[in-house]
């Protein structure tokens, strides 16, 4: 699918195999879908369609395809996630403070109008050597790295589901350390015994 972008035109490079086949993949992802899943994801399917159907698109109608790009790399980033963390299940007691090793999983940034106006804040997510998924917010941008395994201590707030996982959500998380990496187990691995911890 090429982008024609008005007097751009003439000097687009041609798409890559890879581009073309996650174009091909977003098509059939959008061609597929029902009206209430859409609903869900607040997509427009039938503009979407009709502008992944044609063969150029102009700039003012670049909105659309990119909404459905973007629709589907949330869906798959969603899915890997449910794939991930199956057997997530909740950890602790509500008001429990306790040690934790963590694979940090993913910190994302917001504006938040908690406090003294907005700012911005961050959720972290993080998983144990059982894959359990554990989040918390903070004020700040943690400065470690994602993939990283650190050492905490925190407390339970809430036991909470997001996306079909089960989640601890954590309040006054201090990192106390940056741990040797661990053997995190796969989802496919935690319906054996032979876990390797």
């Amino acid at each position: 699918v090429e982008v024609l972008c008005g007097d751009l035109a003439g000097q687009v490079q041609p798409p890559t195999v890879e581009e073309l086949t996650r174009a091909r993949q977003v098509w059939d992802w959008v061609a597929e879908m029902t009206p209430e899943v859409a609903a869900k994801i607040d997509l427009n399917v039938a503009q979407c369609r009709f502008y992944l159907a044609n063969p150029a698109i102009s700039r003012r109608d670049i909105y659309f395809a990119q909404a459905a790009v973007k629709a589907y790399n949330k869906f798959v980033s969603a899915s890997e996630r449910r794939l991930r963390f199956v057997n997530s299940k909740h950890q602790g007691a509500i008001g429990e403070r306790f040690d934790l090793v963590l694979e940090l999983v993913c910190k994302r940034s917001f504006i938040s109008d908690y406090g003294f106006g907005p700012r911005t804040s961050w959720l972290i997510s993080a998983c144990d050597a059982k894959n359990n998924v554990y989040s918390a917010y903070c004020s700040y941008e943690p400065d470690v790295k994602v993939g990283a395994t650190l050492k905490a201590r925190a407390t339970v707030k809430a036991h909470t589901t997001y996306e079909g996982v089960c989640e601890t959500r954590l309040t006054r998380v201090k990192i106390t350390g940056i741990a040797e990496p661990t053997t995190l187990v796969l989802a496919s691995e935690t319906a054996t015994d032979n876990l390797p911890f």
